[in-house]
């Protein structure tokens, strides 16, 4: 017999700063008794974490669960506005994390599921990268593109090369410019919502929400926020009941549109969301959860020489004249001061290390739906060619440690913020994307 159960916990206590708490950061736990024992998806409002921190959360919940760490599954709302994660008490997350994962095992029960899969109308995020052809490649945008200002790359471009000009690498602004319109294209629309009630008496039991955009809309060092995720928990908690779950969708290229993190674009956009997905499931019949399988898929990437050798080749003294040249050249600088930054998360405290990193793909089959989750900062182009063969598929991202962003080799080439932050080599995101397809052939016909 398959048994669903929700479970939440605050997690106030576990962040280093006592400073306020604009929203509040939370775990939710989705728990399932399968056939082939518990299997526990954990989500936390942070940006993400590193190997140790995973595997602590996986060993506290395997051992409460009396679990196979193969079945536990820590995943992240990709949420700016928490702690990082060397900064947290670790213990105390571990715990708070455990007890979440026992409310949930005690009240799972045999479940009935509905779920819809919707596009949200109009454009609410954006392909946050674009091409600028006079600076020979692409340039990322952080925010500020939204459906006030129509989505127009131009005036982001204007001031992007007005800055490389000046020799600087900037990712927001705007200035006015007499270029053509050329508006950031749209990010995912897809909006997928499934709910679980108590298959003896129909109460509600919990949800789960996928959206897929980066959760940067009121990030801000005076506070800590669990930024629009948390409206949608919220709203879709006091239409339906039960405990919601909001799993990100690979967002490596794309944000929220909005003009400023003080437009309160977290509370429209995840009222928004909820709203959709509940409109969405509402006429939907409820079925009973007869079928439930959990994978995990080891992933190995290779590390980019730069971050191995922990250097850059040497760059000249003076920026170079040509705007492409120099748009290179200021990469490489940027490059070589992340290189501090890539080095800790490859090596995660580890003396002795390989030339690849450890990655994790997870899988939940759930009657017909399949939810493939990706780690690290996946881009979604990648997860939708993944998935292209298998329409029951829904994609999420920051699937266990960081792995920082894993661009297509294209994309790599062209620059952007993307690439600078890029852990691994370049043709990482097609060994990954092959591993994902790969694992979605050999469980298409398991359940």
């Amino acid at each position: 017999m398959i048994t669903a159960g929700f479970g939440s916990a605050d997690l106030a206590e576990v962040f280093p700063e006592k400073k306020p708490f604009r929203e509040p950061c939370e775990v939710k736990i989705l728990y399932l008794r399968t056939g082939d024992g518990p299997a526990v998806w954990a989500v936390l409002d942070f940006m993400d974490f590193d190997l140790k921190t995973v595997r602590t959360l996986k060993q506290a919940l395997a051992a409460e669960l009396q679990a196979e760490p193969a079945y536990v599954h820590i995943v992240t709302t990709h949420n700016h506005g928490s702690a990082v994660c060397d900064a947290i008490d670790l213990d105390r997350l571990a715990s708070e994390c455990a007890g979440a994962a026992r409310e949930a095992a005690r009240n799972a029960v045999p479940a009935l599921i509905r779920s819809a899969r919707t596009r949200l109308q109009g454009q609410h995020n954006y392909i946050r990268r674009i091409a600028i052809p006079e600076a020979g490649g692409t340039a990322t945008c952080f925010y500020g593109p939204a459906a006030e200002n129509r989505f127009d790359s131009a005036p982001f471009a204007e001031h992007y090369l007005h800055a490389l000009r000046e020799g600087q690498h900037v990712y927001t602004g705007f200035e006015p410019t007499a270029r053509p319109f050329a508006p950031f294209a749209p990010g995912d629309p897809e909006l997928f919502a499934m709910e679980f009630i108590a298959a003896a008496d129909c109460r509600p039991l919990g949800s789960l929400i996928r959206f897929a955009a980066h959760a940067v809309c009121c990030n801000n060092p005076a506070y800590y926020s669990s930024d629009y995720p948390w409206h949608v928990r919220e709203t879709f908690s006091r239409l339906s009941g039960g405990t919601a779950v909001f799993l990100n969708g690979p967002c490596a290229e794309i944000a929220p549109g909005m003009e400023s993190k003080q437009s309160g674009m977290e509370k429209k956009l995840g009222e928004l969301l909820a709203r959709t997905a509940w409109q969405s499931l509402e006429n939907q019949p409820f079925v009973p959860l007869e079928k439930a399988a959990d994978h995990t898929e080891p992933v190995r990437l290779s590390v980019r020489p730069e971050v191995l050798e922990n250097r850059i080749s040497p760059l000249p003294d003076r920026l170079p004249d040509g705007l492409p040249e120099r748009k290179r050249h200021l990469e490489q600088l940027a490059l070589r001061n992340t290189l501090p930054f890539l080095q800790a998360k490859y090596r995660n405290g580890e003396e002795s290390v390989s030339d690849t990193v450890e990655a994790e793909l997870g899988l939940l089959q759930l009657n017909g739906i399949r939810i493939l989750a990706f780690p690290g900062e996946t881009f979604n182009a990648t997860a939708a060619r993944a998935a292209a063969a298998w329409p029951e598929t829904v994609t999420v991202t920051e699937h266990g440690r960081t792995v920082m962003y894993i661009a297509p080799e294209a994309e790599f080439r062209q620059g952007g913020y993307e690439s600078i932050c890029a852990l691994t080599v370049p043709p990482a995101e097609e060994i990954l994307r092959r591993a994902a397809e790969n694992l979605l052939q050999r469980t298409s016909s398991r359940i």
